[in-house]
C-alpha cells in the first residue's frame, strides 16, 4: 500500500506513525481543521462538523478542451434516454474521432469515482471504448455539457450523529432495469450507501449475467 487515509485524536496519529517510521518511510501527518489537501487525486477539506470531497475539475477542464466544447451551452441533467439508446443503433466514428472518445471518457472514469450523478452515462459510455459509435459520441458531448455546469460540485460528509440509543444507522437504496442494455439485454443496478445521511458509497453498474 502506498496511499493511506484514517482518523483518530491528533495526539494517537503522532503515535501511530512514530511507531510505523521504524520500519517504513511514511510522508503526512494529522491534518488540522480546516486544512485543504489532496488524496488519491481528490480533493478534501477536514472540518470539526463535516468533510468536503471532490474530485480533480482538471479532469473536466482538460476534457472540454479536448473536445473544443470550452465555451459550451450547459445541460440540465448527464443524459437522456434518446441519447442512450443511439449509443447502439448508429455508425462508428473515425479513428481519430475513437482516439479522442478513448482519452475523455478514460478521464471522465477517474472524475466519476465520487460523483454518483454521472455513473449510469459514463458506464455507458465505457461500453463503447473499443468501438466508440456516432451515438455514443453525441452522449459523451450531452455529460460534458452537464459537466460544465457542476464541475465544483463536492460529497459533504457529515459526521454520523446517531440517535438517543447511540446506534448509528445504516441505510442502502438500491435499483434495477430489466434487460436494459440492449446490446446484451443484461440488467443496470445502481445504489446507494449512507449512514445517518453521510454519503458512503455509491454505484451504477451493468450486472454479470442475463436477466
Amino acid at each position: 500500500m502506498d496511499d493511506g487515509h484514517g482518523f483518530g485524536d491528533p495526539d494517537d496519529v503522532r503515535k501511530f506513525m512514530a511507531s510505523m517510521e521504524t520500519d517504513i518511510k511514511l510522508k503526512g501527518g494529522p491534518i488540522e481543521i480546516g486544512t485543504s489537501y489532496t488524496h488519491l487525486k481528490r480533493f478534501r477539506t477536514q472540518y470539526s462538523t463535516h468533510a468536503e470531497l471532490s474530485p480533480n475539475p482538471k479532469y473536466v477542464d482538460n476534457v472540454l478542451k479536448l473536445m473544443a466544447m470550452e465555451d459550451c451551452k450547459e445541460a440540465p441533467t448527464p443524459g437522456v434516454q434518446t441519447l442512450r439508446d443511439e449509443m447502439e443503433d448508429s455508425p462508428l466514428v473515425d479513428a481519430e474521432g475513437g482516439t479522442m472518445y478513448r482519452s475523455a471518457v478514460g478521464s471522465l472514469i477517474v472524475f466519476g469515482q465520487d460523483r454518483e450523478d454521472i455513473q449510469l452515462e459514463v458506464g455507458l459510455l465505457g461500453q463503447y471504448l473499443k468501438s466508440p459509435t456516432e451515438g455514443a459520441f453525441k452522449a459523451l458531448k450531452r455529460l460534458l455539457r452537464y459537466l460544465k455546469g457542476t464541475r465544483d460540485m463536492q460529497v459533504i460528509m457529515r459526521k454520523p450523529v446517531g440517535t438517543k440509543d447511540g446506534v448509528v444507522r445504516v441505510f442502502g437504496f438500491g435499483d434495477s432495469d430489466w434487460a436494459g442494455d440492449k446490446a446484451t439485454r443484461k440488467s443496470r443496478s445502481s445504489g446507494h450507501i449512507e449512514a445517518d445521511g453521510c454519503p458512503m458509497e455509491g454505484l451504477s453498474r451493468r450486472q454479470a449475467i442475463v436477466g
